[in-house]
Order: structure tokens, then C-alpha cells, then sequence
């Protein structure tokens, strides 16, 4: 969607980022290497894949270890780039 939008930008002579900052969400490869680097959240994929599998591999070993919900908050970092 971000991309979209730089293109958009782009093609109606809206400034990126001095009349308006774009900022995508994901960190995806194409948001670094297009024309105009793309600022960006990067969602920590890793962290909460690894928390997942946790949780799934301690109810498997003790079904009654489960318990009650559990929060955990994984921080997104801002991968500030060209675009803002």
C-alpha cells in the first residue's frame, strides 16, 4: 500500500516527505531499494514466531500447562528511511 502510494506521489507531483511523509509497515525488501527508500515498522517476524512455537511445544509436552492468556508485547522498531 505504501509503495502504491510513493507511486501515486510520484505521478501527481506530491512531494514525498516534504508536502507529505509516507510511512509503510512491514520492512519488505522493495521498501528498501526503490527509488525513494521507504520509512517503515518492522513487526520483529522472528520474536513472535518463536513465541508462537513456545507456546504450541508447551502444550503439547503438558496439555494442562496452558493456563490463562498470557500478553506479551513485542516493541515494532521505526526503520526510518527517506520517506519521512
Amino acid at each position: 500500500l505504501a509503495i502504491g502510494a510513493l507511486h501515486w506521489c510520484r505521478e501527481n507531483g506530491v512531494a514525498v516527505p516534504g508536502d507529505i511523509a509516507v510511512v509503510g509497515y512491514d520492512n519488505t525488501e522493495i521498501s528498501r531499494y526503490g527509488a525513494l527508500p521507504l520509512t517503515t515498522v518492522n513487526y520483529a517476524a522472528d520474536e513472535i514466531s518463536r513465541l508462537g512455537v513456545d507456546r504450541i511445544l508447551t502444550r503439547i509436552e503438558d496439555f494442562d500447562a496452558w493456563g490463562a492468556p498470557q500478553v506479551e508485547l513485542i516493541e515494532p522498531e521505526l526503520v526510518v528511511r527517506d520517506s519521512a
